[in-house]
């Protein structure tokens, strides 16, 4: 393993001709094909749709004040939404959104490459850590709700970009650039490009004048500023009251750093052990961003959980997690690099080998690569545990250590297996099948030419990656034709804009037809939770809302133990059991004044309106009980919705 990893060590660190235009099309076509597969676009969701809303609302689009987002008006730190109202203004909502999308992503790519060039020094090593790092895993947070290099459009992609930016000048010495480019991470995200920013500063001024340092500043002022000034004393020193955090924990439970668990954590851990180990390395750029990103997550994540402790409202709202981005994307693009060492141990290797593998190979079917934990873990234990035996004593270890790799890939193997064949997935398993040989394909691709320059390579090369391309650059926009049509923007069908126009309306499934279409707002949506951590006012009235509507069972409504809307009332039904629910919902909400459901439920005099466009959506498979892990789903074909006035059912009860 030491000899071959050397001598693909030497390969690497040779020049890449730059009078090769074969060489340099197979390695591009690698590379975008390695990022398309990572990168499938989805259109307006997750946070998307909150920063679309927001973007709505700053442009004073009439209605949005009344959204549930906008209770209490909001607060930006972000330039995003003006950027994003530009282009609204200009094109439709998905256009506007696809473009921010590829935009973004392609400086954040040629950030992630100015980086891996600065600090590999070889043009070859640094595209082929690139290619490692886009195939190894991207998630991090509570259920691995974050993703760095997301395919939305959220001032967090941006920043990041930014940050990689800086953190290349950073390497290169360019002080002045580097402290730039930070505030321009800060002017789009200021809890992602924060932690950046220290880990630059250490890299000028070690740990100890970069990091400790401002972090102590930082605290004496806030402290003081609380203390001297009453509204921000009511900020700095405010606690949840335990009305508000119960609240918190059933419909954001990712608000808490305490309630992370190992499933959480492992998403993070064999980028965390490459960053370790980097510590040790003779090479100054890699140990100084190693040991800041480190010192920054770990020294982050402990006032994250002090901040739970004392359920603090200030330091729950830092969302100091995010932090974690870093040690991802540096994790990754060290991992190569590292492997490749020659100051690590022959058994080190061969465990960090196992670790990036099956993490490049877990993270098309799951977004925790647990098989890739033991090994990296294992990895980490050898390399500070260099025991020099003889004899008998080192065959012993040998052989342990053989026992010990044997049952790692069958646990591996195992977890693979479970992943590839997971009934709750959307998509069949011969895909997911396919996703892994694609990124096998996709990765010999890049490989290929970056080892060796003959012309067979480079056209064996080129032929893995048009093969891939073939297949994934069809199906790279992932939108279903609903949500091409709500993102079109266009108006809706005659009858139903009017039918719906200035009411106060909960749909089913979402505000995005509300949003994006009718351009007013929604009543109700799970979206909508995005301020309650901040504001309880709006928390309260999220969570008032949600537990009426849930009796009506619909798919916004979980069935599972977490989630950012309230548990269903029925958790045997998909959708409500009669028109007395409907009725009651809406007696109990006299805002309300229509309700568009998937379901017609007799009786409740629904009038049904066909939709322009199928919605595709999946209904859970119910058990009648609470579910520890996301059920099976089964797919439904939605073409007509169902309008339930509730001014008139009110109306009518009142009438009897």
């Amino acid at each position: 393993m030491t000899v071959f990893s050397e001598k693909l060590k030497n390969i690497l660190s040779a020049p890449l001709p730059h009078r090769s235009p074969l060489a340099i099309v197979a390695i591009g076509t690698a590379l975008i094909c390695i990022w398309l597969l990572g990168h499938r676009y989805a259109g307006i969701v997750h946070d998307a749709r909150h920063y679309t809303a927001l973007s709505f609302y700053k442009l004073g689009v009439p209605g949005f004040e009344n959204d549930l987002l906008f209770l209490n008006g909001h607060r930006t730190v972000t330039i995003f939404p003006a950027l994003y109202g530009a282009l609204l203004q200009q094109w439709s909502p998905g256009i506007s959104h696809m473009v921010l999308v590829i935009v973004g992503q392609g400086l954040w790519f040629a950030g992630l490459v100015m980086l891996a060039l600065r600090l590999m020094g070889s043009v070859n090593m640094a595209l082929l850590a690139v290619g490692c790092a886009m195939l190894m895993n991207s998630h991090y947070g509570y259920n691995n709700v974050l993703k760095i290099s997301e395919s939305i459009a959220t001032p967090r992609l941006f920043s990041e970009a930014m940050m990689l930016y800086a953190l290349a000048a950073a390497v290169s010495g360019k002080r002045y650039l580097a402290l730039a480019l930070s505030l321009g991470g800060m002017v789009f995200h200021p809890l992602m490009a924060g932690p950046g920013a220290l880990v630059i500063m250490s890299v000028f001024f070690g740990t100890t004048l970069g990091i400790w340092l401002p972090v102590a500043f930082a605290a004496v002022l806030f402290a003081v500023l609380g203390i001297a000034n009453s509204t921000m004393f009511d900020i700095i020193y405010r606690t949840f009251d335990t009305e508000w955090e119960t609240l918190l924990l059933d419909l954001v439970p990712h608000f808490t750093f305490n309630n992370w668990d190992f499933l959480d954590a492992g998403s993070i851990i064999t980028q965390a052990v490459v960053l370790i180990i980097a510590t040790t390395l003779n090479n100054r750029a890699f140990t100084s961003l190693a040991r800041g990103t480190l010192t920054i997550a770990a020294l982050f994540c402990a006032i994250a959980w002090i901040g739970d402790v004392l359920h603090s409202y200030f330091i729950v709202n830092l969302h100091l997690w995010r932090s974690l981005w870093l040690i991802v994307v540096l994790g990754n693009l060290m991992s190569l690099p590292l492997l490749l060492s020659s100051t690590l141990q022959g058994s080190v290797r061969l465990m960090l080998a196992f670790a990036i593998g099956f993490s490049v190979l877990t993270t098309p079917l799951t977004h925790t690569p647990l098989a890739s934990v033991p090994f990296a873990l294992i990895a980490l234990i050898t390399h500070f545990w260099r025991l020099d035996l003889g004899g008998r004593a080192a065959s012993a270890v040998r052989i342990l250590g053989g026992v010990a790799m044997v049952l790692f890939c069958l646990v591996g193997g195992s977890i693979l297996w479970v992943a590839l064949t997971d009934p709750s997935q959307e998509t069949a398993p011969v895909i997911r099948l396919l996703r892994i040989v694609f990124v096998i394909i996709a990765g010999t691709a890049l490989v290929l030419p970056l080892t060796g320059l003959n012309r067979w390579r480079l056209w064996t090369s080129l032929a893995c990656s048009l093969s891939v391309l073939a297949i994934t650059l069809p199906t790279w926009d992932n939108r279903s034709a609903w949500k091409r049509y709500t993102e079109a923007g266009s108006p809706p069908q005659s009858g139903l804009a009017e039918r719906l126009a200035g009411k106060m309306v909960y749909w089913e499934g979402g505000a995005g037809f509300l949003w994006l279409v009718m351009k007013q707002p929604s009543f109700f949506s799970c979206i909508q939770s995005a301020p309650i951590i901040a504001d309880r006012n709006v928390a309260t009235e999220f969570a008032r809302r949600g537990y009426e509507l849930n009796a009506l069972n619909t798919i916004d409504f979980r069935v599972t133990e977490t989630g950012y809307c309230p548990l269903r009332k029925d958790l045997g039904r998909n959708g409500p059991a009669n028109a007395q629910a409907i009725q009651t919902v809406c007696e109990n909400l006299p805002a309300l004044d229509l309700m568009a459901l998937f379901t017609n439920v007799p009786s409740a005099s629904g009038e049904r309106w066909p939709l322009p466009v199928t919605i595709e959506t999946y209904y859970p498979d119910l058990t009648g009980e609470i579910q520890s892990r996301t059920p099976e789903h089964k797919k439904v074909l939605i073409d007509d919705i169902y309008l339930y006035d509730c001014a008139k059912l009110r109306d009518a009860k009142l009438a009897h």
